[in-house]
């Protein structure tokens, strides 16, 4: 589930927001799954492996609102093209 999460948060983060689940959700997820499998480590590093998928696949979406969404999820790139910019997550499941 954890690996699952990191490739839809970074790849497929466009259809993931089609189907009205945030980024920054489903990126909480993947590090919960990893912790509760005891791959603390790669928990820990959730936000790093996010950066660094995205620094390869180098997203051309640059919406204001979809950086947000990435920083929020641990996205260190998308937090220093907003000036490092610490977003506010929103309660609840879905926003």
């Amino acid at each position: 589930l954890g690996d699952d999460c990191l490739i839809t948060c970074t790849i497929f983060a466009d259809r993931l927001k089609r189907t009205g689940m945030s980024v920054s959700f489903c990126s909480e997820i993947g590090r919960s799954a990893y912790d509760l499998a005891g791959m603390t480590e790669e928990a820990f590093g959730f936000s790093f492996m996010m950066t660094a998928i995205y620094a390869v696949i180098k997203p051309t979406d640059q919406d204001f609102k979809n950086m947000l969404d990435r920083a929020a999820g641990g996205d260190r790139i998308a937090a220093k093209a907003l000036g490092n910019v610490t977003p506010f997550k929103k309660a609840g499941l879905l926003h």
